[in-house]
């Protein structure tokens, strides 16, 4: 269809296209690991977008809560108007500090754990 004819034809033209292009582009076919390398680029130079993607794709997709927050974080520090990253912040928080307790092998005193 049209998409498949988008994705094919800047393929064939990648070469000339911007590092958020080729990011996007990436996503598109699916190349996640290659996307996420370009949006590491991009993160570099504090580009907003990459910061976004990464904090996405670190919460979501690879779970990894620690790196999805330190991603938000600088988000929010270089956007600080209340936004969505904020949100985003205090929930990785909350994931964060969930996943700590229900894998801490010593539970501090007092603390109610659920069984397996």
């Amino acid at each position: 269809g049209a998409k498949d004819d988008a994705i094919e034809h800047l393929l064939a033209h990648r070469t000339s296209l911007t590092k958020r292009d080729k990011a996007l582009l990436a996503t598109l076919v699916r190349d996640r690991p290659c996307a996420v390398d370009i949006w590491r680029e991009l993160a570099n130079e504090d580009n907003l977008d990459a910061l976004l993607c990464l904090a996405k794709h670190y919460e979501h997709t690879a779970r990894d809560y620690d790196t999805a927050l330190q991603f938000s974080t600088r988000l929010a520090h270089i956007d600080p108007k209340p936004t969505p990253h904020h949100h985003r912040i205090a929930r990785l928080e909350r994931k964060r500090a969930a996943l700590r307790s229900s894998t801490d092998p010593n539970p501090s005193e007092g603390q109610v754990v659920s069984a397996p």
